[in-house]
């Protein structure tokens, strides 16, 4: 299976630009919003609402110096980093890829917009560390 974001088919190792790789996490996050509101009832919106929230506000971390200690990163990057580790909900007891699904049909969407997020996700902490190095010229 092809991993989509919206209409755009997203190769694994990807490497994108800073903003395009924020707008795929948004849509990637939209359209796992929307299965999650369908078939889970809910449960992972409060992450997907919270990095949507993060990427389109002037969110400014209170801990980026961790992150960042060096201070290379722009703060749209740091945005992105923070961005992805909200909507990080796999891989713990509880978490989304425990869940099984009801049908066939839950399985092809669950499994196209599971996909689509993580790599979107690892396309974006890529951008935004690769970006440190953009915009000083350092590609």
């Amino acid at each position: 299976m092809q991993c989509m974001i919206g209409e755009t088919p997203l190769r694994p190792y990807l490497i994108l630009d800073l903003s395009t790789a924020m707008e795929n996490l948004k849509t990637s996050l939209i359209e796992i919003r929307a299965y999650s509101s369908e078939f889970r009832k809910g449960h992972f919106n409060e992450n997907f609402n919270a990095a949507l929230e993060i990427l389109h506000s002037e969110f400014t971390p209170t801990i980026s110096t961790d992150i960042d200690p060096t201070k290379l990163l722009s703060s749209e990057a740091i945005k992105s980093i923070f961005a992805c580790f909200k909507c990080n909900v796999s891989g713990a007891m509880g978490s989304w890829n425990d869940y099984f699904t009801q049908s066939d049909e839950e399985e092809v969407v669950y499994t196209r917009v599971s996909l689509a997020l993580g790599k979107a996700v690892t396309a974006l902490m890529v951008a935004a560390v690769n970006s440190a190095y953009e915009t000083r010229g350092l590609t």
